[in-house]
């Protein structure tokens, strides 16, 4: 399960969730608070049953023997009263045991309970208390797992006990529990419906923020003069936006982002230009010159006549997935990559019909004789 948690604001008082100031340093982000829960259930694709060691589905093997029946001559038959009931579960928080999407711990968590009861000098653990690994003198990440190979992949418990619902086996080193790394965060949670929803969240965004267009002359005016450059730019900034959905165990954390790569400006009959944002320079008489400071994103338009004005800011989409084994412990961050299924977005601004017209002038000789305007 994820739910969506606020954005951050770059300018804003706010907790980052990797622990450091990297929102400090980002124009990314508008900060946001979700009206309802963002929420997408997991699939548990991870089967109740697994196979234990060497015990496979089809062996009943004998976990305790005990006295069935007497002939009553002091003859006692024997028989196996108690199999061992062998299983593998998925680590979702491998300090506390909690499992997402559920209330109630697992059999990793009655584990560490058992573990930390035999291991505590201060006395029983309850079963629903966080477990300090540092009091049972053991690092299972470490000690048991090993590091991963790659990112994104989860522990599995391996466990057996002795009947259904009997004590699991700590000693016996054939049945005693193990841990592998043997499944991963795709094959555990509905990445794809909660990364929709979050490019569905950041859209919407973008959609509300079509770029102010500005130009000279100025845009209220709605002329352009022939032969002479026009200059285009988005008035403010267009920083990226920043989403993002946090699992309900707080073990991974999935943001999406939406960053500028350029803008399209369109001039119906024209060709459209394509402008960075560097590309773009916001007029100011005191300091340019129209054409010798003129910019890439101008254009001189060789007709009189209407034509039509829209700015289309074009994005790319990215996701990042993060992970921690615990709400003790620290992220590890994934890269940022394309968004898998919707790696671009656009949103149009048009601005309407802008005529470009002449400019009259009139020479006149340096040596003409004034013009008597009374006789």
């Amino acid at each position: 399960m994820f739910t969506l948690v606020q954005t951050f604001d770059a300018q804003a008082q706010g907790a980052d969730p990797f622990g450091g100031s990297e929102l400090a340093d980002e124009l990314a982000v508008v900060e946001f608070t979700a009206s309802a829960e963002f929420v997408a259930d997991f699939v548990a694709v991870f089967a109740a049953e697994r196979d234990h060691v060497s015990i496979s589905p089809a062996e009943r093997a004998c976990a305790r023997v005990g006295v069935v029946s007497s002939d009553g001559e002091g003859n006692l038959n024997y028989e196996c009263v108690a199999y061992w009931h062998c299983g593998g579960e998925r680590v979702d928080d491998l300090y506390t045991g909690k499992l997402s999407a559920s209330d109630a711990s697992g059999v990793y968590a009655e584990y560490l309970t058992v573990v930390s009861n035999l291991a505590a000098a201060g006395g029983p653990v309850a079963p629903d208390s966080d477990i300090d690994l540092d009091l049972l003198n053991t690092d299972i990440l470490a000690g048991n797992l090993g590091e991963p190979n790659e990112l994104f992949l989860l522990p599995v418990f391996y466990y057996c006990r002795s009947g259904a619902s009997g004590p699991l086996e700590i000693y016996d080193p054939t049945y005693s529990v193990s841990f592998g790394w043997d499944t991963d965060v795709e094959a555990e949670y509905d990445l794809d419906t909660v990364s929709n929803r979050l490019i569905d969240e950041l859209f919407e965004r973008l959609e509300a923020r079509a770029p102010d267009i500005q130009m000279t002359p100025p845009l209220e005016k709605r002329v352009a003069i022939v032969n002479f450059p026009s200059w285009f730019w988005i008035d403010g900034n267009l920083p990226p936006i920043k989403v993002s959905g946090l699992s309900d165990r707080g073990t991974f954390f999935l943001r999406g982002r939406a960053t500028l790569d350029y803008v399209e400006w369109n001039f119906g009959d024209d060709e459209p230009l394509n402008c960075a944002w560097d590309d773009m320079l916001a007029w100011d008489p005191d300091k340019y010159h129209p054409v010798n400071n003129r910019p890439h994103c101008s254009q001189v338009f060789e007709k009189l006549g209407p034509w039509e004005l829209s700015a289309t800011a074009h994005y790319n989409v990215e996701q990042q997935l993060s992970q921690r084994y615990g709400g003790n412990g620290a992220f590890i961050q994934g890269p940022w990559e394309p968004h898998p299924t919707r790696p671009t977005f656009a949103v149009t601004n048009n601005a309407g019909t802008i005529e470009t017209r002449p400019i009259y002038s009139l020479n006149v000789p340096i040596d003409a004789a004034p013009i008597d305007a009374t006789g």
